[in-house]
């Protein structure tokens, strides 16, 4: 099944012609994508008075096509055919695909308001089986228009499991294409200092899996771009007015005026890049810091 139908079912279908299997690892891909493949920039492409909204669709077909099609034919949860066939050309799509998802994702509030029905999905740790699985039982007829639920997803798309970049270049990917449908919240893992952590993670960091497909030194863009692009997810979810959905936990009380959900909703709480105290910090900014290490890392403990 195509996980591409899901994302863009109204595509013609003379205008996604799938050509024969060839002695690649691409396997049958549109003459849309088999042209990005074609170029050293694809951003540089598709730039030419080309509308930015057809610029970010066009962009996130492709990944997920790429994606999509490498899945069909080896279902490996590592992508090992995909380290070292087109890695330069994808290593500048996913570049070109942070920056569609950045301008997105600005526009989604810290604190989603959102109604039912909506499909609630957590921790997906760089399994692409996984997140297959999820989409092929929950998408009606394997298309997004024909599904009436929303999807939300709770954090922690990187680290341990090995196809931390598939699945988080595919989650942007369907922000990008149905950005009122699919809505990604951050987890603690979605921060540079914890999916940086190679000691702690080894081969099975967000920052290994970078290198390791496309080597040290643009494999370190890619990741540092993916950290951007992280830094700008909203933290929290409430559903129906009822439903508080989060990563980590409810933030701390700290005495007097409860303003932990209306602090969320200030226009200048900052989308932290990095959420450690400094001595230059007032009274404000560390509420906003704590505020965000909490709604990340208040895991619920019983008693």
């Amino acid at each position: 099944q195509s996980l591409l139908r899901r994302l863009a079912p109204g595509v013609e279908p003379n205008h996604y012609s799938l050509l024969g299997r060839t002695e690649d690892s691409s396997g049958p891909m549109s003459i849309m994508t088999r042209d990005l493949l074609k170029r050293e920039d694809s951003q540089t492409h598709l730039k030419g008075g080309v509308p930015v909204s057809m610029q970010a669709s066009k962009v996130a077909k492709a990944v997920v096509e790429i994606l999509d099609n490498n899945w069909r034919q080896h279902r490996d949860n590592s992508f090992m055919s995909m380290r070292n066939d087109r890695s330069r050309t994808f290593f500048q799509l996913l570049l070109n695909l942070c920056t569609h998802a950045n301008q997105i994702l600005k526009e989604d509030a810290l604190c989603l308001q959102l109604q039912s029905p909506i499909y609630v999905l957590g921790d997906i740790h760089g399994n692409f089986a996984d997140l297959h699985f999820y989409l092929d039982q929950l998408c009606n007829f394997n298309a997004l228009k024909y599904t009436a639920s929303k999807f939300l997803f709770l954090g922690d798309y990187v680290d341990r499991g090995p196809g931390s970049v598939q699945v988080a270049a595919y989650l942007l990917a369907m922000k990008v294409l149905s950005p009122n449908t699919v809505f990604l919240l951050r987890g603690n893992h979605e921060m540079w200092t914890v999916n940086g952590d190679q000691l702690q993670y080894g081969e099975g960091s967000f920052k290994s899996c970078c290198q390791r497909m496309f080597g040290e030194a643009e494999g370190n863009r890619v990741w540092e771009s993916m950290n951007e692009t992280f830094s700008l997810l909203p933290l929290c979810g409430i559903i129906d007015k009822k439903i508080f959905c989060v990563h980590g936990g409810i933030p701390s009380y700290a005495g007097g005026p409860d303003v932990r959900i209306q602090a969320l909703g200030d226009p200048n709480f900052p989308r932290f890049f990095s959420v450690e105290y400094n001595d230059t910090d007032n009274a404000q900014m560390r509420l906003y810091k704590r505020l965000t290490q909490e709604l990340l890392w208040n895991d619920p403990q019983d008693g």
